[in-house]
């Protein structure tokens, strides 16, 4: 547990001031709640005695003012604590939404979309058993709850140490129900967390192919399939409140039965002259609030639990090897692109048997063009994420300007190399927005940019022009628009080292040759590395790669290989074997 703790004083420790005067608030409360039923035990001793008219009247006003007092403190507390919570909130999920931004490809293959959005909502305020609620509330009732029973034992103490030891009586019962009951809350906490990932996963998936869904008419498989992932989650929600409901239960029940033995006992002891009336009384008041503390003790104990594996959830995201490297002292920083050299580079994926990549060797010198062509899974595209600096496990070497890319802080790599995929992902924001990412340019800037792409004719179809807003992941635009766009978000922040993994697919042969036109007039010196299945595409490259059986087969400029009998004129051409393109296919799936 100590190591829980520690977990939390990285949090705790930034709001120390307002911690403590939640404490200070909270022992004061306690004090006022002690105090006036003591108040109450006086005024009902007096009832059938001589007692004077003035010491009542003060007592009674007495008791009102500790009444009142600790009724306003019982308000005020649960919401100053209710703010503290989203406080914690907001610094725990700030903390693990930096860490995943700065992991690598490979985090993001091992945890999916819908697991990692539930370990950042549900895990850390889905409810009032999570991460945030226990930052401050959690763990201040308990010590609330402790100060209370020392507060009214010391006082039942006072009045009558056998009645006290009567209270006792249930508490073994208590213990053995949550020490029965404590590997089954576990066990059904992380099922029911997997459970809502699972869930979660399904909608991202859904939500995300949303226009397959919708063109295939598959609404109706999706649904069977989310009822089904959404029957597993009923069941195991269903578990884990039936064992909390269990231990609540039980848990009330023992408090109560203290209750009513001290009625019982307590009776006896006032018939005998041992304790008054408002002795008894007062017992009665103080059992009836120990009932919550001690509830309160059992459940933080369970609820620890619980709270544990969310933490246990969060921390396993914290993998060091899928960190990138940081800008740190042993860390090579580049602001300009010289060359690219590639000796020897073979990589295969952790899950895999196969080499994706082997024995791969080239370079590339700055203002050059390189083009890459392959059939089907060959590694081309595999080739652009070890280039990016997006892969890792790599045997052979990669080396920019003579530093090798693991000496090369991911910081500095990502600001001269600019990456434009297969997939173009835009946010549902404004297309400004998609440009901009957070950064700031000129309106020029953005303008030549969208020139470069050749997107400045279909900005004059919009009706708000660069602050229209897209749909989810861009629905509202074409295929091609949305290329174009992820062409000019790349191409404003004017990269060093281009990689462009067949993203003017698109375009038919004139538009690419505008393209590149601009392109080449308005970065002169950028690099370029382009996969490619397009002949076209391929011309504008002052050398091409050939990838075939994973390693290179040709390297050379296009017109030498542009001779009939080349495996680069077969690919470019379709003249190859349609069963050996399958056959590559295959034999590289991972």
């Amino acid at each position: 547990m100590l190591e829980y703790f520690k977990w939390f004083w990285q949090f705790w420790k930034q709001t120390k001031l307002k911690l403590f005067f939640v404490l200070m608030v909270s022992a004061v409360s306690i004090f006022a709640k002690t105090a006036f039923p003591i108040f109450l035990k006086y005024i009902v001793d007096m009832f059938g005695t001589e007692y004077d008219k003035v010491e009542a009247h003060h007592l009674v006003l007495l008791y009102l003012f500790a009444a009142f007092f600790h009724e306003f403190i019982s308000v005020f507390l649960p919401n100053f604590r209710a703010f503290m919570n989203l406080k914690f909130t907001v610094m725990v999920r700030n903390k693990y939404f930096t860490n995943f931004t700065k992991k690598n490809l490979h985090f993001f293959k091992k945890f999916r979309t819908g697991d990692l959005l539930t370990r950042l909502t549900d895990d850390i305020d889905g409810a009032w058993d999570r991460i945030s609620w226990y930052s401050c509330s959690g763990v201040m009732r308990p010590i609330e709850a402790i100060l209370i029973l020392a507060f009214t034992l010391s006082v039942m103490f006072y009045y009558s140490v056998p009645l006290t030891f009567y209270t006792f009586i249930p508490l073994p019962f208590l213990v053995m129900i949550l020490s029965k009951t404590e590997h089954k809350m576990v066990k059904f906490t992380m099922q029911k967390q997997k459970a809502i990932s699972d869930c979660n996963n399904a909608l991202e998936s859904c939500f995300s192919g949303i226009r397959v869904i919708k063109t295939t008419l598959s609404e109706e498989d999706q649904i069977a399939k989310f009822d089904e992932i959404l029957a597993v989650r009923v069941k195991k929600e269903k578990r884990f409140l039936k064992i909390n409901l269990v231990i609540q239960f039980f848990s009330m029940l023992v408090n109560n039965a203290g209750i009513i033995i001290v009625i019982f006992v307590g009776s006896f002891y006032v018939v005998k002259g041992n304790i008054t009336l408002g002795t008894l009384l007062l017992f009665i008041i103080y059992l009836q609030r120990m009932v919550e503390p001690i509830w309160t003790i059992s459940w933080f104990y369970a609820s620890s639990k619980q709270v544990f594996r969310y933490v246990d959830r969060l921390e396993e995201t914290d993998i060091p090897e899928f960190d990138y490297p940081e800008n740190t002292g042993d860390k090579k920083t580049v602001s300009d692109f010289e060359n690219l050299r590639i000796e020897n580079l073979s990589f295969r994926f952790d899950d895999s048997e196969k080499d994706i990549l082997s024995n791969i060797s080239f370079e590339l010198k700055k203002g050059e063009s390189l083009a890459i062509v392959g059939p089907l899974g060959s590694g081309k595209s595999t080739l652009l994420e070890l280039i990016a600096g997006n892969l890792i496990n790599v045997k052979g070497n990669i080396f920019i300007n003579g530093e090798h890319l693991n000496k090369i802080s991911h910081a500095s790599l990502a600001s001269i190399i600019g990456y434009i995929k297969q997939e173009n992902v835009l946010f549902s924001e404004s297309i400004r927005d998609n440009l901009e990412l957070g950064d700031k340019f000129t309106e020029a800037e953005i303008n030549k940019s969208l020139d470069t792409a050749i997107m400045t004719d279909e900005m004059k179809t919009f009706p708000k022009g660069l602050d229209t807003v897209l749909g989810q992941k861009g629905l509202s635009l074409s295929g091609g628009q949305k290329q174009r766009v992820s062409i000019a978000r790349t191409l404003i922040r004017k990269p060093k080292l281009l990689l462009m993994d067949d993203c003017t697919a698109a375009m038919d042969a004139n538009t690419e040759k505008t393209f590149w036109d601009n392109f080449r007039r308005n970065l002169p010196d950028t690099s370029c590395i382009i996969v490619t299945h397009r002949l076209a595409t391929a011309s504008h490259a002052d050398k091409v790669l050939v990838i075939d059986d994973n390693t290179v087969k040709e390297f050379d400029t296009v017109d030498n290989l542009k001779k009939p009998g080349t495996l680069f004129m077969k690919i470019m051409t379709g003249d190859l074997d349609h069963d050996v393109l399958e056959e590559v296919s295959l034999r590289n799936k991972v």
